[in-house]
């Protein structure tokens, strides 16, 4: 990755002379199955822009709401960024990660004095805050159909679809297509060191490379990051399956070792969400001890430690967390 970041050939992607990002661009519209994309720098802006060039600035003096889900990633762990667009963000429930078809058309409005109309839905695909799930496909295909039979476009926030590929065995452009735009990550599981893509119809993409400018991320020479995801996206995908067995592998043995405090059957992909009362310590407590005995995790919330698995792992490293894990317990309590 490092050979081809050093030897990439590039140009001035202000003005879209940057070879290997042309060409990183149409292959990833081509395996998303829409007409064209945009590289942007993170997966924070992927979402922002795509939102935006739906949603934002529309000129017609009508405020338009949009809709996700309560546990969504684009509305609580992005720094707040949909408060700078001219939109109403807007939570609702989602068993599994997906607003239920019918919830959603009973909810989109039309607009008028008195509320905001109903202009685009977000869809993450693999969930995060529910520990790295891939949703049920036929939901999500009903809740997109759903939405986009009243006017109201659907993004996805793809950031780990990558994930939900290989977990499901559905290409990635089957999980884009009822979608309007779709994001992906190259710095998740795929093991780039940044970057990520936005896709959809040439017209939104247009939009959405006026919006990543307004946001400052408009770069020069970007194909030394460009190549640097091309080798990701050719070499990462093969990596998951290993990272998502040893995944399961953790859900297990943390299972049987501390009951209730991982249901395997919810581990999807790359991420074990470990709840800390059978453990008997709390998230913010054992985070820190972990790290000092040189094992990364994160406090989800109090409740909850967040492990994920990815390809520098070692053969032996999942067993050995776990019994690091064990001993920090027992330590303290």
């Amino acid at each position: 990755m490092r050979r081809a970041m050093a030897e990439a050939e590039v140009g001035d992607d202000v003005y879209g002379d940057d070879p290997t990002v042309n060409d990183l661009q149409r292959a990833c519209a081509a395996l998303l199955g829409k007409e064209a994309a945009l590289f942007v720098p993170s997966g924070s802006m992927g979402n922002l822009v795509a939102i935006a060039a739906q949603c934002g600035g529309r000129g017609d003096g009508v405020a338009v709401e949009l809709l996700c889900d309560t546990g969504a990633h684009v509305l609580n762990h992005e720094g707040g960024g949909l408060g700078l667009l001219p939109l109403t963000p807007c939570a609702l429930p989602a068993p599994g990660g997906v607003v239920p078809a019918d919830v959603l058309a009973a909810r989109i409005r039309a607009g008028d004095d008195h509320a905001p109309r109903t202009a685009l839905l977000s869809v993450e695909i693999t969930h995060t805050s529910l520990g790295g799930t891939v949703p049920d496909r036929a939901a999500y295909a009903a809740t997109a159909q759903a939405a986009r039979e009243r006017g109201v476009a659907v993004h996805v926030d793809g950031a780990r679809l990558f994930n939900a590929v290989v977990a499901s065995g559905v290409s990635a452009a089957q999980w884009a297509d009822p979608a309007d735009t779709v994001s992906i990550c190259f710095s998740k599981g795929l093991g780039a060191p940044a970057g990520a893509m936005v896709a959809g119809r040439a017209e939104v993409v247009e939009r959405a490379r006026l919006w990543r400018k307004r946001l400052g991320g408009a770069m020069r020479q970007t194909g030394v990051l460009a190549a640097a995801a091309a080798v990701a996206l050719d070499e990462g995908p093969a990596h998951l399956a290993e990272d998502h067995a040893r995944a399961a592998w953790l859900a297990t043995t943390l299972a049987e070792r501390f009951p209730g405090s991982v249901d395997p059957a919810d581990v999807h992909t790359n991420i074990v969400h470990v709840a800390c009362g059978p453990l008997g310590v709390p998230a913010p407590v054992l985070v820190p001890a972990l790290t000092a005995r040189g094992l990364l995790t994160k406090a989800y919330d109090d409740r909850t430690l967040r492990l994920v698995t990815h390809r520098d792992l070692a053969p032996g490293d999942p067993a050995a967390a776990v019994d690091l894990l064990t001993r920090v317990i027992g330590e303290l309590t």
